[in-house]
This record gives C-alpha cells, structure tokens and sequence, in this order.
C-alpha cells in the first residue's frame, strides 16, 4: 500500500502536469508519460524476472478434490448470506466498487470540464499526500475497534468508513 501510495504521489501529479504540454513530433504530454510508465513498468518485471529467486519449496502430492468439498464451501457461502452484517458488507463492498472503478476517470472529467493540467497535478498532489498519510490507518482503526468489539469492531469501522467516504464525495 505504501509503495503505490508513494508511486502515485510522484508520478500522478508530474503525469497530470504535463498534460497540456506538447512534445516535439506532436506528442502530447499525457502520451509521453504513459509510454514513460508503461516503459517503467515492464523494466521493473524485467528486473524482478532476472533478479528475484524463488525460494525452495517441497514437492506436494495434489489428490483430486472430493465434489462434496465444492459442495459444502458453497453451503457455507449460502450461509454467510442470511447474517445481516455479512450481506450489509458485501453489498457495499460491490457498490463501493463502482466508486472506485470511476474514480480512475476522474482527471480525464475534471479535464473535459476545463481545470488545467497544472490544477490537476495539485489536486493529485494533496490527494496523494492525506493517501500517505491515511494509508497507515486502515488497519489500526479497525484493529482499534476490534479490540473493544471482536465481533462487531471491524464491521462498524467498514461502515464509518463508507459514511465518512459518502458525505466526502457528495461535499466535494
């Protein structure tokens, strides 16, 4: 988390900056630093290909599953379904997608609606820096909560979570 964290804080801003900015032969900018990114990232595969060892592990004899094992997960799925919290969570967990899906889009939006590129890179900046500085706490203050309710600690952080996040986004 703090590596993309970090990875978004220097390169989403320089990225947004320069989107307005035209490079020799027509290039435009955003171009440019897509191919920069796209180049860094099958550097960074080549480098870990080359350079990363897998650790020895021991053979393991794979027997063929049972069909009751496939059986008997879904069951338990099937269960989980009627606990009120459960269902509560996995529905805004897939609708809370949809947010963050979106959210991929937000500068191309804020860019059709006229804010510069430099705008733009200051809006990923602060972003970027509250993400720092908030990443740190996505697990202390549901393990804070936990402790006070096993049960119901990490649920109720889940859920003030995606209140606070609502009342954000509909005041921003």
């Amino acid at each position: 988390a703090l590596g993309g964290s970090l990875g978004g804080l220097l390169i989403g801003p320089l990225a947004l900056a320069v989107t307005d900015v035209d490079l020799p032969f027509g290039v435009k900018g955003w171009r440019a630093m897509m191919a920069l990114i796209g180049c860094l990232g099958l550097l960074s595969a080549f480098l870990l290909t080359c350079l990363m060892q897998d650790p020895e592990r021991p053979v393991v004899q794979h027997t063929a599953p049972s069909s009751g094992l496939c059986r008997e997960e879904c069951r338990r799925f099937h269960r989980l379904l009627f606990i009120p919290s459960f269902a509560a969570l996995l529905g805004q967990g897939i609708f809370g997608c949809i947010a963050m899906f979106a959210k991929g889009f937000t500068a191309v939006y804020l860019k059709h609606c006229g804010f510069s590129g430099a705008s733009l890179a200051t809006m990923g900046l602060v972003t970027g820096v509250v993400g720092l500085v908030a990443a740190p706490l996505n697990g202390a203050i549901p393990d804070y909560f936990a402790q006070h309710s096993a049960a119901h600690g990490r649920p109720c952080a889940a859920q003030i979570s995606v209140v606070l996040g609502a009342l954000t986004f509909m005041m921003w």
